[in-house]
């Protein structure tokens, strides 16, 4: 293969990873007619390992920083009139604030306020002042007492989406397409794969099989620093996640209730079909394990052993928002891994060691959102169309190594076994 062959309609790409970067790099490449397209992932979609097999994830455009402002201002249009993501958006609102001494949770939403007056786009999302107007407009959260002297903004035009059930439609989709996809251990990346001449043509799976391709996407996510050197530009970290069952009568006091959000404490959904109250902290977790890479605790997500001092961190974000509910006992618990940047950034590049090996990752957990359009970006990187702007912002940054300590006092914790994490069972009726 030339070093330098141009790339057609007709170029073999392997993208690695069936996550919300690699199945949207995969439909845009779809949609703008290139046919040699092929997925690998050890599982099926939705895969464990993505850290959008989840029942939801919050769908907003409020941003301090412009560039992510209008990419999700390109997002949420599709989550609104795409066929395929439509279904999946749930338009309930989204609160976001902080309490009256939370100096950090101020500058936040001044900053977001402030990029909504400037960008000229227009938006019904409005300043909260008082605990009182909050409470006004989600009347769940009136039995707090904690929340009157929060501020805040509220979007009534934003909301959730079920991600894992849009990983699954996007899936669906590539396949009558003529996508093809391959799981197990043929599907599961050992390392790349380069020719004669030392360049890469395509990768080495666990199985020893040599897949083939022209060009390939590494969109890999929590185990790309693991998996390949990123120079410690990402990182494995683990959110804490949990959920109360609700009784269906209780669970319809919740319905619509819009999504509630603070830098400080973390974030609460709606209830889920089958009852499910899902609530999360802001907190993340490093695992190094034996190595100095920080990676998955496990192969798939750790399910119902969350770490013992997110048991009281969880308790008051509910206490906070939801007192009533602050007591229950969780049905479910997980840290959700992710590839994080200090700066937030993506890392959608060329590697500097091939122009054949696009890195398209580190979704730094807010990345979901873009799920519907970051893959029209990712083929621009591929095609050497990236704007000016996001090529800056998701280059090779070596620079950001080891700069993780700017998340903040207390933000990011090194995760510890000392034994298993005793875990809560499922309350019996109380209705």
């Amino acid at each position: 293969m030339p070093k330098n062959s141009a790339l057609t309609k007709e170029t073999s790409i392997l993208i690695v990873g069936a996550g919300v970067f690699g199945l949207s790099t995969a439909l845009h490449l779809s949609r703008t007619g290139y046919k040699e397209i092929t997925v690998i992932d050890p599982h099926p979609v939705p895969s464990p390992l993505s850290a959008a097999t989840d029942i939801n994830k919050i769908i907003r455009t409020e941003y301090h920083i412009p560039l992510y402002g209008g990419l999700a201002r390109e997002a949420y249009t599709a989550w609104n009139n795409d066929p395929l993501f439509k279904p999946h958006f749930h338009k309930v609102g989204w609160f976001t604030g902080a309490a009256g001494d939370d100096t950090r949770g101020h500058e936040i939403v001044a900053k977001i306020w402030a990029n909504i007056r400037a960008d000229g786009v227009k938006t019904n999302a409005k300043q909260i002042k008082c605990g009182a107007d909050l409470k006004k407009i989600v009347t769940q959260t009136s039995g707090s007492v904690k929340l009157d002297d929060w501020i805040g903004i509220f979007n009534p035009e934003a909301g959730w989406a079920h991600s894992g059930n849009a990983l699954i439609s996007v899936a669906n989709e590539l396949k009558s397409r003529g996508v093809r996809f391959i799981h197990g251990n043929d599907g599961t990346f050992e390392s790349l794969h380069q020719n004669a001449q030392g360049e890469v043509d395509g990768i080495r799976a666990a199985s020893g099989r040599h897949i083939p391709s022209e060009r390939v996407v590494l969109a890999m996510g929590a185990s790309t620093g693991s998996r390949i050197g990123v120079n410690d530009m990402l990182r494995a970290y683990g959110y804490a996640l949990a959920m109360i069952q609700l009784e269906p009568q209780e669970a319809f006091l919740y319905k619509d209730m819009p999504c509630l959000h603070s830098k400080t404490h973390g974030y609460i959904f709606e209830p889920s079909v089958d009852g499910r109250l899902k609530f999360a902290l802001p907190g993340r977790y490093a695992w190094y394990g034996k190595s100095n890479v920080s990676r998955p605790e496990a192969l798939v997500s750790s399910y119902n052993n969350l770490p013992p001092e997110c048991i009281a961190e969880m308790r008051e974000l509910l206490a906070t928002f939801l007192p009533h509910l602050a007591d229950r006992p969780f049905c479910y618990s997980q840290l959700c891994w992710d590839a994080d940047s200090s700066d937030d950034n993506f890392l959608i590049t060329f590697r500097p060691d091939s122009n054949k090996v696009l890195m398209a990752t580190g979704g730094s957990y807010h990345g979901f959102k873009f799920f519907p359009t970051i893959g029209r970006h990712v083929v621009a990187a591929l095609e050497g169309k990236l704007s000016e702007e996001a090529s800056k912002a998701w280059k090779w940054r070596p620079e950001i190594a080891g700069t993780y300590k700017t998340r903040g006092a207390g933000e990011t914790r090194v995760l510890e076994r000392h034994g298993k994490v005793q875990t809560e069972t499922s309350r019996s009726s109380r209705l």
